[in-house]
């Protein structure tokens, strides 16, 4: 963003980054785990980094999966809808 490059960030709630609107980027709210809100978020983007997780599989199984495993299937799902031309994934060594 700050090389003028448009940037968006995807997040469940914009008030806990305030910076980052004031530092150029787009704020827009949704969840992971709603296949619609990650289409939405992505329209328009040429480049996904991706960095959703949760890391602590024993306390949450359920919210583990859904986040980690359904939530990569939809961002991968909205990149190929929306003609993304790179997605990059972090994951952890966890």
């Amino acid at each position: 963003a700050r090389q003028g490059i448009p940037a968006r960030g995807f997040l469940r709630d914009k008030r806990r980054f305030p910076l980052a609107s004031a530092d150029g980027i787009e704020l827009v709210e949704g969840d992971i785990t709603d296949a619609a809100s990650v289409l939405r978020a992505m329209r328009g983007c040429t480049h996904v980094i991706h960095t959703a997780a949760l890391t602590r599989q024993d306390e949450f199984p359920a919210a583990y999966y859904r986040v980690n495993v359904e939530g990569t299937h939809h961002v991968a799902a909205a990149a190929r809808q929306c003609r993304v031309k790179r997605v990059v994934w972090v994951s952890t060594a966890n």
